[in-house]
Formats: C-alpha cells, sequence, structure tokens
C-alpha cells in the first residue's frame, strides 16, 4: 500500500508519514481565525490540495508557506496530542485501528492518529525549512 512521505533537505520523516496531509490541512485549517485562514488557505492548504487533487507525486512547499504553516500546525499538533492521550507519534495510527476506523481511510487523513503521526514529521520539516531556507518536498507513491 502507498503512501506519503516528508522530506525537507537533510530531514526525511517516517515511514508513510505524510499520508495525511489533506486531512491535517483540512482540519488545521477549522481552527484559525478568519485572517490567518485566508493566509494559510492561500498560501499552503490550497495549493497542496490541488496539487494533490491534480494526481502530482511530488510537491512542494516553499519555506515561505512552510512559515505560514509552522505556527498553526504547532497548536494542531498540541491539539491532537491533548485528544489523543499523549502517544508516541509511532503508536497513534493504532489508536484509530482501536476505534474501529477502516485503516485506508484513516491513513489518507480522517484518522486523528495517523494525523498525528503526520504534524510530528511534519513539524520537524518546517524546522528544518526555517533553519535552511529548503523547501518541504511531500511525495507520493
Amino acid at each position: 500500500m502507498g503512501g506519503g512521505y516528508i522530506s525537507c533537505g537533510e530531514f526525511m520523516g517516517e515511514d508513510k508519514s505524510g499520508s495525511a496531509i489533506s486531512g491535517v490541512l483540512r482540519d488545521m485549517a477549522t481552527m484559525l481565525s478568519p485572517a490567518e485562514g485566508a493566509a494559510f488557505q492561500k498560501h499552503v492548504a490550497g495549493p497542496v490540495l490541488e496539487a494533490m487533487h491534480r494526481g502530482e507525486q511530488e510537491i512542494e512547499i516553499p519555506p515561505a508557506a512552510a512559515s505560514l504553516l509552522l505556527g498553526p500546525l504547532a497548536r494542531y499538533h498540541t491539539h491532537l496530542d491533548a485528544t489523543l492521550g499523549h502517544p508516541h507519534p509511532y503508536d497513534a495510527p493504532e489508536l484509530d485501528r482501536k476505534r474501529g476506523m477502516d485503516m485506508t481511510e484513516a491513513k489518507w487523513g480522517e484518522g486523528l492518529g495517523w494525523q498525528f503521526y503526520c504534524t510530528h514529521d511534519l513539524l520537524r520539516a518546517c524546522e528544518v525549512s526555517q533553519k535552511t531556507g529548503a523547501a518541504i518536498v511531500l511525495h507520493f507513491d
């Protein structure tokens, strides 16, 4: 079963950690103020989701967009951490299975455990982008 991968510069996320990115971008947007949400949609979520919809296998998030992503993503990651009971990120997808979710749907963004796994590596990629000026790359197979 394929998945999504996150990288930035020398950083390479864990196996398939980028798979839930569409759910992360969708659900994170609901927690933003109108002004923050508009910028987030225009510069981050919109371009990424449109590229995914077109079936692109490699999508870049430029450093400027990664800067807009970092704050909201950190808040959403903290929210998921508390909601899920502070699991280890690598164990979080199993929480979706325990909730009885279809694991394919969970992996592709519906599962909060998969989203937590994704936000963990996406945050690390954002931090690398801030330090190095490199774009974040999402790759799907």
